[in-house]
């Protein structure tokens, strides 16, 4: 340290000039402090490292001012608006091209409004069509629910008015759950393919008009060995419901009916009276046959049945 300097004045180090002195009294210093200051170690507690380095950071960079953003201004804006005429035409131009989307706006809803209508009257016309078919699907469709509402083609196929074939159903509908089958295999869900009132329909039209097996199966769109299931079925299980049914008249039943020249005749015992009944038949086409079985009473070919 130089003693000879006084320190308690105003003074300023060598330090401060980049060269270590001063030449003369205009010379200024040019920087703030000796490099060595500012490298050398320092603990945490008197400087941290953090801001040392902010300090270099600050003292090595220069502050950088944005510069402010130019504001872009429409090429429309340069229009001169304190002019009336300018905004008129400006609002002229603008109703125009308003009227033109609107015209366009129009023309493409009339067109979606007529693409409606016809998509409306095509749909309407294919309702019609299924409903035809539906009705000829009902027509060509042997079932008990398509013949039920046609009763002349149902006495037709079974020789049964509607209500007679419905009263032998109901006659033998408790029983009908022990028919079987021969032979059957039935889907997993044991449905059958035909319902219990369209088998006994088939089952009558059967015998009634000696159809063939293959000929039914055709009508309900089955094959020969269902139908010959089911025409096997019905067969015993009618055979053997109807011969269970006691025929037999009550006591004095008979003998209240027996006209007198019965006792008088001497057969007082009978316990029975036999009668014959003519049925219709189809006419034979031989005419040997057709002679044979032709009734005068019916005026029809006819088939004798006791009773």
């Amino acid at each position: 340290m130089n003693k000879a300097v006084d320190f308690k004045r105003d003074l300023i180090c060598s330090v401060h000039w980049s060269k270590g002195f001063r030449d003369n009294l205009d010379d200024l210093p040019d920087r703030a402090c000796h490099p060595d200051y500012v490298n050398k170690q320092t603990t945490k507690k008197v400087t941290p490292q953090s801001k040392i380095a902010a300090a270099k950071r600050s003292l090595s960079t220069t502050k950088q001012t944005n510069t402010k953003r130019r504001k872009l201004i429409r090429s429309s804006c340069s229009l001169d608006f304190n002019s009336d005429e300018s905004k008129f035409d400006i609002m002229q131009k603008e109703l125009q091209e308003l009227k033109e989307k609107l015209e366009n706006k129009t023309e493409e809803a009339n067109r979606l409004s007529q693409q409606v209508k016809d998509l409306t009257e095509k749909n309407d016309s294919l309702s019609k069509q299924i409903a035809q078919f539906k009705g000829k699907m009902k027509d060509l469709t042997f079932s008990y629910e398509c013949l039920e509402l046609q009763p002349k083609r149902f006495f037709y196929m079974t020789g049964l008015t509607v209500d007679d074939f419905n009263c032998v159903l109901e006659c033998i509908e408790p029983y009908i759950s022990v028919i079987i089958y021969p032979d059957c295999k039935t889907n997993q869900d044991g449905q059958r393919k035909l319902t219990k009132r369209t088998e006994l329909l088939c089952y009558f039209t059967i015998c009634h008009h000696t159809l063939h097996l293959g000929v039914m199966a055709f009508l309900t769109n089955t094959s020969d060995s269902t139908i010959s299931r089911i025409f096997s079925a019905w067969s015993i299980f009618l055979s053997t419901l109807f011969d269970s049914i006691d025929l037999s008249p009550y006591p004095g039943e008979v003998i209240s009916l027996l006209p007198k020249e019965f006792w008088s005749s001497g057969f007082q015992d009978t316990v029975l009276l036999g009668d014959c009944t003519e049925n219709w038949i189809s006419s034979p086409e031989n005419y040997d046959v057709s002679s044979a079985t032709f009734s005068n009473y019916k005026n029809h070919d006819t088939g004798k049945t006791g009773i």
